[in-house]
């Protein structure tokens, strides 16, 4: 079952110009909730989220900008209603000095400089490959997975899965950028960083490619055409980077997919 915390109901006027009819009736909308990060006892960033999986969002977002590079950078974490204090024993504190204003649900971080020129992203080594087969179930059991989406039209989603098409993880977000990194959170938090395929409903933007590179995973799978720069991107460090709706397209890595 979806958690209510992740929808609300409200009452709209509902317009069929085809029927020239006007009724009442209620729907299900997406909440959108504020989220104020303190690092070191300074303000870091606020995020406006879904209210759940705070704590795995955090170190998610931590990691894939490149704040910390594993839990043990962490020395404490306490959320109190909206605000999180996050204390770091060790990590780039560098990264903590830049002013954040908002966290959107669109499009990650808007501040002064770009996460990308800051992140070192290496190269992902992988030997490993996927069948159609798997991709097309992927896509299959992530819309089955998709609840509040279904409930509310308003949410992203982001799974992590097996080479054999497994779910592992699964999380909705009203923001693409907030969904991808209660995953990563997921992912590190319950120890199972070794999911090599990420499935997301977001457009993969360079932002979004370079935190799916950071965690090292080989396959990214996702509802939407990605960008051009995130394609040079997933190319220049490995990623296999698939797009499926009612067919699949390979935007780089194709020698990772068995299409026979």
């Amino acid at each position: 079952m979806v958690a209510e915390t992740a929808w609300r109901e409200w009452v709209i006027t509902e317009i069929d110009f085809t029927k020239f009819s006007c009724e009442k009736k209620k729907v299900r909308l997406a909440v959108e909730k504020p989220l104020t990060l303190y690092i070191n006892g300074k303000h870091y960033a606020t995020f406006l989220v879904t209210p759940n999986f705070v704590k795995e969002l955090v170190i998610g977002h931590l990691f894939s900008t490149g704040v910390i590079s594993s839990l043990q950078d962490i020395s404490s974490f306490q959320q109190i209603s909206s605000k999180v204090m996050v204390e770091l024993k060790r990590g780039n504190l560098a990264e903590t000095k830049r002013i954040y204003k908002l966290i959107s649900t669109a499009c990650g971080a808007i501040g002064k400089e770009s996460l990308i020129n800051e992140i070192k992203l290496r190269k992902i080594k992988c030997e490993n490959s996927i069948t159609v087969g798997t991709i097309v179930e992927v896509y299959k059991d992530a819309n089955k997975r998709a609840e509040t989406h279904k409930l509310t039209a308003g949410t992203h989603i982001a799974g992590a899965y097996t080479l054999q098409g497994k779910n592992v993880f699964f999380v909705e977000d009203i923001g693409r950028h907030n969904a991808i990194d209660k995953l990563i959170g997921l992912t590190i938090t319950r120890k199972r960083e070794e999911t090599p395929i990420i499935v997301t409903s977001g457009r993969p933007t360079i932002d979004l490619v370079s935190k799916i590179v950071r965690t090292k995973t080989p396959f990214l799978i996702s509802f939407s055409r990605p960008t051009h720069r995130a394609s040079k991107l997933a190319e220049e460090k490995n990623l296999t980077l698939i797009t499926i709706k009612k067919k699949i397209y390979l935007f780089s890595g194709k020698e990772r997919v068995e299409t026979n």
